[in-house]
């Protein structure tokens, strides 16, 4: 089981970089906390409006993509998802993701550059791994 942030699972209904990647994931366990719905309904409503995705393909990934999914609640990370925040200086929604993976000792597979490069930086022995990345060994 992994945990993917909302960045990877999106790319499994839209064609972007690393969509090929990203889609090899579908399938696989992946767990997300909630917070994943508000993020999949916030890029895809954004999309629709900058006219880069139709209303009726945002609908049904928006009611897809949790289907792939194992969603979990984002109440129990919390704090620690603060505390990453403060200490990787990152936004928190991501650092839930972090919280989740960390806690549950699972990799975290995310398509954010900055995030990554952050995450490995202060966690060196964490397995985090940028869409398309073979485990740590």
């Amino acid at each position: 089981m992994i945990v993917a942030d909302t960045n990877v699972v999106l790319k499994w209904a839209i064609d972007e970089d690393s969509c090929e990647a990203a889609r090899k994931l579908i399938g696989q366990a992946v767990l997300a906390p909630d917070l994943i719905l508000v993020e999949l309904g916030h890029v895809l409503t954004k999309k629709v409006r900058r006219r880069e995705l139709e209303a009726t393909d945002a609908r049904t990934a928006y009611t897809q993509l949790p289907l792939l999914l194992e969603i979990t609640s984002s109440r129990p990370y919390e704090q620690r998802a603060f505390e990453l925040a403060l200490q990787l200086q990152h936004a928190i929604a991501d650092c839930y993701f972090l919280a989740l993976a960390e806690t549950a000792d699972m990799p975290l597979v995310t398509a954010d550059h900055v995030f990554l490069k952050k995450v490995r930086a202060a966690f060196p022995t964490f397995d985090a791994r940028g869409l398309g990345e073979t485990p740590q060994v």
